[in-house]
């Protein structure tokens, strides 16, 4: 495999060492083709070579009859991309007919791409995804680079994999770095291999030579596998990069004018035809951050949906290949775009502000309904018919005031009228006898043997005198209401 560069250089990687290209290694007894870890340049200014190994193109550091392209424009000297055809342990014997080359073992996948930096003399390995074509080799490929150089195509034509020809293709694909997807931009059924391929001006791969295939015949004999197709008259066929069509002529003025991203890759990677890819990172990432930024891939930050119009799809097809593109009207200024981001930045705003609105009123409207049903309850409750405290007798006596804990006026209101106990038993565990009606002024009695009721005192009889002996009673002004125990009636009551 070999390539030329702008810089007076020449690249050579791969190879076998076969019997018929040295004499001496010929003339060795059972002597076998096997592969070398070969990769030559060339400086045509001095006329000199360099031989550097290729251990770390692949995992055996081999190649042959596979596909390699140089970019430019990506790093400082530029990088070499090479991927597919056949690969082995180096020095192990094999045969190089094609009938002889069909071990899977052997086969350099054509996801697997190998990306070499010039100026560093370093080899990346990373994974391609997408409309990956069938392993093949004795193809041949070429790279053109967008206007803005944010993506890099390699076109590749051709090659032989499969044992038949019913699992060959004609079809040009595109391997775009550095998303590294491969597209398939034709579909055609004219198989070639053998070929080689170039850039003709800035716009046109030419496709020199080859062979075509007869049935499951990769080499026919004779005349058979010669050109039968019109679009390789005379054994070139020319085929143009900005509308994917094959030609029969060449037109210089148009194949000098620039290259333009055909819409069936940047419907892919992003963008417009003469550049913009907005997919530069591929499907699983870079393998190494060295290789991003070999590249020229800084970290992707994914923006969030932008307002605006949706893109138009019509169908355009290439021979048999039906490819869908997309048409969007651009913005005629950042402002317009700008202010759309300012209207949908004011209506979200406005809608949050709503919102909130609507569950103040709503959380109102239920703490609100909830306070009146309970209001309402309150009202519909039954009162009690009767005092919630008695005035009972206890071990300990009390003052007129609430004792303890009392939940609400109401008690406190029985508790200042009736006398309240730390412990208020059953009328049934505490029979008690009532008191005589209070005195109508307060007046200080001793009862003992000689008794001072005084006057206004009506209730102290002598039954009374004897229960209230040696006691001594501050009465007041008022008189309480004695209860009815239902056991023993109050004096004033048996008097009467």
């Amino acid at each position: 495999m070999a390539v030329q560069s702008i810089q007076s250089r020449g690249f050579f990687l791969g190879g076998a060492k076969a019997p018929r290209s040295d004499a001496a290694f010929n003339a060795e007894e059972d002597a076998s083709p096997y592969l070398v870890r070969n990769f030559l340049s060339f400086n045509e200014k001095n006329e000199t070579f360099r031989n550097t190994s290729s251990a770390g193109l692949n995992k055996d550091g081999t190649v042959i009859s596979g596909f390699l392209s140089i970019i430019e424009s990506i790093g400082a000297r530029g990088v070499l991309v090479a991927f597919g055809g056949l690969t082995n342990t180096i020095a192990s014997a094999m045969s190089l007919r094609d009938a002889d080359l069909k071990d899977p073992m052997l086969r350099w996948a054509m996801q697997n791409i190998s990306i070499y930096d010039i100026a560093n003399q370093k080899w990346y390995q990373q994974q391609a995804t997408g409309d990956i074509p069938s392993w093949r080799y004795l193809g041949c490929s070429v790279a053109v680079s967008a206007p803005d150089n944010s993506s890099h195509s390699i076109y590749v034509y051709g090659g032989w994999g499969a044992t038949n020809t019913q699992k060959n293709d004609g079809n040009v694909y595109v391997l775009s770095i550095p998303s590294f997807k491969w597209i398939r931009v034709t579909r055609d059924t004219d198989q070639r291999s053998r070929h080689k391929c170039h850039l003709m001006g800035k716009n046109h791969m030419v496709v020199v030579g080859g062979i075509q295939p007869n049935n499951d015949n990769i080499q026919p004999e004779g005349t058979i596998g010669c050109d039968t197709e019109s679009k390789f008259a005379q054994g070139l066929g020319i085929f143009s990069l900005n509308d994917h069509s094959w030609r029969t002529d060449y037109n210089p003025a148009e194949g000098s004018g620039p290259y333009r991203v055909h819409p069936s890759i940047y419907q892919v990677i992003g963008g417009n035809e003469t550049g913009g890819s907005t997919r530069k990172t591929p499907l699983k990432g870079f393998s190494s951050k060295s290789l991003q930024k070999l590249l020229g891939v800084e970290d992707e930050v994914r923006p969030g949906p932008r307002p605006g119009p949706k893109p138009s799809s019509s169908m355009s097809s290439t021979g048999d290949n039906s490819s869908e593109t997309s048409s969007t009207e651009p913005s005629t200024s950042s402002t317009k775009t700008n202010h759309l981001t300012a209207q949908a930045i004011v209506g979200t705003a406005v809608g949050a502000v709503v919102v909130v609105i609507i569950l103040s009123a709503l959380t109102y409207f239920f703490i609100r309904r909830r306070r009146i049903r309970r209001q309402e309850l309150l009202r519909k409750r039954p009162s009690s018919p009767r005092p919630i405290l008695q005035r009972f007798y206890s071990e300990l006596d009390a003052t007129p005031t609430a004792q303890e804990m009392h939940s609400s006026d109401k008690e406190d209101k029985l508790a200042r009228q009736y006398w309240a106990h730390e412990m208020a038993g059953s009328l049934d565990d505490y029979p008690v006898k009532p008191l005589p009606m209070r005195p109508t002024r307060e007046e200080k009695i001793v009862l003992g043997n000689g008794v001072e009721t005084g006057a206004g005192h009506p209730g102290l009889d002598s039954e009374n005198r004897d229960q209230w002996k040696g006691s001594e009673l501050h009465l007041s002004r008022e008189s309480l209401p004695i209860p009815n125990t239902g056991r023993e009636k109050p004096a004033a009551n048996r008097n009467m």
